[in-house]
């Protein structure tokens, strides 16, 4: 999540950079369903069809790593997977670096997946199995990226270092720093294989995902958050997704389905398993500190969607870290 500063509907902001690719100014309404989180998202009407104008000050982000999941993106396409794919600006860049009165952005554009989200569509085994194969296909890919250096997605350390740096930036709670030391002592022991390991999504959860049934095609979006981990990372996220969107009598045959999907298409590291949890663990104390360098700074009179996000987020930042700094095994 960026900073809370940068969450306001910025039209003006939206079509200054929209400006940079093709789009049908007649039909500017659709950006009226925008989002923003990690990102500025508005939708718009281009060439051929709807696609996705993305952006953020080049405070929140670093411009080699957006350079890094476009270049991902590109192999997945060349290589036969249905990830999203980006839109060329008019001049032909895929990322744009803009100067705005606002201060500099990062600016991409996406085409629209095919399909609906999921979490829209109605149950079944065969969703979900092939749900898991699209995850173990999206693995097996990367197993065998090789980027150039200059287009790496940081890996498992460098996002230790920002927790450490980030938690050493605001006012943390004691037992968040005691948790980043216990989880950097674990990660360092867990064995590496080229098997095992590799770019993650990271996000790869039921709302990322959209499914055609009549393609039968799988398509992930938003690999924002994509980075070097353990691939037992995704396929815990995902888990957690379905566990959390179905209610509790179709959770678990979704799952079984999702995983057996997956080993149908990749082994999953068994050796890994019994540390799910300390990889939740992980994954909170990712979203704790996210939380904490996005709402630190506070105003008068601050409107009524802000006052209820921060309650939102105090009420998950109390639920996650009840067992900080207690033993991950």
């Amino acid at each position: 999540m960026m900073k809370f500063k940068h969450l306001f509907d910025n039209r003006d902001l939206a079509h200054m950079l929209l400006a940079y690719w093709d789009h049908d100014r007649d039909k500017l309404n659709v950006m009226n369903h925008f989002r923003i989180s990690a990102n500025a998202v508005y939708p718009f009407a281009g060439e051929n069809g709807v696609h996705y104008l993305r952006f953020a000050p080049n405070s929140e982000k670093c411009k080699m790593h957006i350079q890094a999941e476009l270049d991902f993106l590109q192999y997945l396409n060349k290589n036969g997977y249905a990830a999203v794919q980006p839109v060329p600006s008019k001049s032909g860049l895929l990322l744009v670096e803009a100067p705005t009165p606002w201060g500099t952005y990062y600016t991409a554009a996406f085409e629209a997946a095919p399909g609906k989200q999921i979490t829209a569509l109605p149950y079944s085994g065969e969703l979900f199995y092939g749900y898991g194969q699209a995850l173990a296909r999206l693995h097996l890919l990367s197993q065998e990226y090789a980027p150039a250096d200059e287009y790496r997605r940081p890996d498992w350390r460098g996002r230790m270092d920002w927790i450490d740096h980030t938690l050493s930036q605001y006012p943390a709670n004691p037992a968040a720093l005691k948790e980043a030391i216990l989880l950097r002592r674990f990660f360092e022991t867990l064995p590496v294989t080229t098997s095992n390991y590799g770019l993650v999504h990271y996000d790869f959860e039921l709302d990322n995902v959209f499914y055609d049934p009549q393609t039968r095609q799988y398509t992930p979006i938003d690999f924002d958050d994509s980075f070097y981990s353990w691939f037992l990372v995704d396929i815990e996220q995902a888990v957690d997704s379905i566990q959390d969107e179905l209610d509790p009598e179709t959770a678990p045959n979704a799952i079984d389905h999702f995983l057996a999907g997956y080993r149908s298409i990749k082994d999953i590291d068994e050796t890994l398993h019994p540390y799910w949890h300390i990889l939740r663990r992980s994954a909170s104390l990712f979203a704790y500190v996210r939380v904490l360098r996005s709402a630190h700074q506070r105003w008068k009179n601050e409107p009524e969607w802000m006052i209820g996000l921060r309650a939102k987020l105090d009420n998950l930042i109390e639920q996650i870290s009840t067992y900080w700094g207690t033993p991950l095994l």
